[in-house]
């Protein structure tokens, strides 16, 4: 069994007596906004995995969903219906945790086939527009309250500035925009405009309860870290057949695609941004048979260096072959802190904490005598929790969440990753915000 804190199980137990719950796992059973403020141990019960396996690996509980009156919901759309659209949010959208506050009633293709498939799995009309003139008519609906942005990176900055003119508030999904000089513009207009919508930006890596594990059992002292992330990409995987990532417009690849989530878990976790980066080693100009099919560079490695004056490394790999690993320690006087992202090997070394999960991570902290305190594991639920979060700061602007949707923290991710990609040393380009 995971092991929990006496807190988790009284929070369980209260769980229990109001509803009927599947254990953790990627959906939430409850409509209880959440804030960047709760523990993780709270949100346990909460989570559901990307293949749908609980936390436990229990998979015969089924969620008992409180059906509310779809006047109280968030009126959605969604604007793109690619492959995350379709394997990630849909299945939230439509479960358990979010099928009663967000009611998603319109989609937007490009194409149109691909979003007219995607809305035959939502309840009730879900209206399908493309092309330039069907966004324009979308956007231009009254009753459409909010929208949820993913499309290509190099799209995303237009999407968003038409949607906050036409008044709906926004979650758009990571990065930012393309680069940080567009996310800047893009934010000193937004910060312009009179009774503006909310504008959050997607970072899953910001919401997940791993990495608040790491903020709640943060080391004192003096602090150091070292962050590794070993990604694998074959070329059959869904992401890399897409055209805009597999050729991409925009510089970086994969290394800023998938490094935004990176840096912004150390931001997260450390609860400071990246303000320079030092001796910064790019490697990868398609050499490698196994990996030639991975846009360059294959590797980043550096020295950086925090706004809080903690500094550490960062190696980022992208290859073609082998098993997916993440892995953040961070050391201080009084003990050591570390995630590590499920994969087998990790699977097989804490078998017993982990049970049947395998889409998640394990968290250990322990003292300077290398005994074990605290050790949880979680499957992936930041994003879950970021939409639930989304839909209740739209109703309550004050709400905690809209720290952690704060558009600047993203431009600091993707600024991060642009002064990594420079090599050698760099600093880290806000442009003025």
């Amino acid at each position: 069994k995971i092991r929990r804190s006496t807190r988790a199980a009284l929070v369980g137990a209260a769980l229990v007596c109001i509803l009927v719950f599947a254990s953790r796992g990627r959906a939430s059973e409850s409509l209880i906004p959440l804030t960047p403020a709760e523990s993780p141990t709270k949100l346990a019960a909460k989570l559901v995995a990307p293949n749908g396996d609980t936390a436990t690996g229990d998979s015969q509980h089924t969620p008992v969903a409180q059906k509310r009156d779809k006047k109280d919901m968030l009126r959605t759309a969604l604007i793109g219906s690619g492959v995350f659209a379709r394997d990630t949010y849909t299945p939230l959208l439509t479960g358990p945790s979010l099928a009663d506050t967000i009611d998603v009633v319109a989609i937007y293709s490009h194409g149109g086939d691909s979003g007219k498939a995607l809305a035959e799995r939502y309840e009730g009309q879900v209206q399908v527009y493309s092309g330039d003139d069907g966004l324009a008519a979308l956007l231009a609906r009254g009753d459409i309250h909010a929208l949820l942005v993913l499309v290509p990176i190099d799209r995303t900055a237009d999407i968003v500035r038409k949607g906050l003119a036409a008044g709906k508030h926004v979650l758009s999904e990571k990065p930012i925009a393309a680069n940080s000089s567009v996310g800047a513009d893009l934010i000193k207009w937004y910060r312009q405009l009179p009774d503006r919508p909310l504008w959050g930006v997607a970072e899953n890596f910001r919401w997940e309860s791993a990495f608040d594990f790491l903020r709640d059992h943060l080391p004192t002292g003096p602090l150091s870290f070292d962050f590794t992330a070993r990604m694998v990409m074959d070329k059959d995987n869904k992401y890399m057949r897409t055209p805009w990532r597999s050729t991409p417009t925009f510089e970086g690849g994969f290394q800023l695609d998938g490094g935004v989530h990176f840096v912004a878990g150390i931001h997260h976790a450390l609860s400071a941004h990246i303000v320079e980066v030092s001796d910064s080693v790019l490697d990868g100009d398609g050499q490698d048979p196994a990996s030639a099919h991975i846009p360059a560079p294959h590797s980043v490695a550096a020295w950086i260096t925090l706004s809080s004056g903690v500094a550490g490394t960062y190696r980022s790999t992208y290859v073609g072959t082998g098993e997916s690993s993440v892995e953040f320690e961070i050391r201080g006087t009084s003990g050591t802190v570390r995630l590590q992202r499920l994969n087998p090997t990790v699977v097989a070394t804490n078998a017993v904490q982990v049970g049947k999960l395998r889409f998640g991570y394990v968290c250990t902290a322990r003292n300077p005598a290398g005994e074990t305190i605290a050790t949880e594991v979680y499957a992936f639920d930041g994003i879950a929790r970021e939409l639930e979060s989304f839909a209740a700061a739209v109703n309550d602007r004050t709400h905690a969440a809209t720290a952690l949707l704060d558009p600047v923290l993203a431009l600091r991710d993707i600024a991060a990753i642009e002064a990594l990609l420079k090599g050698g040393s760099a600093k880290v380009d806000l442009h003025g915000l």
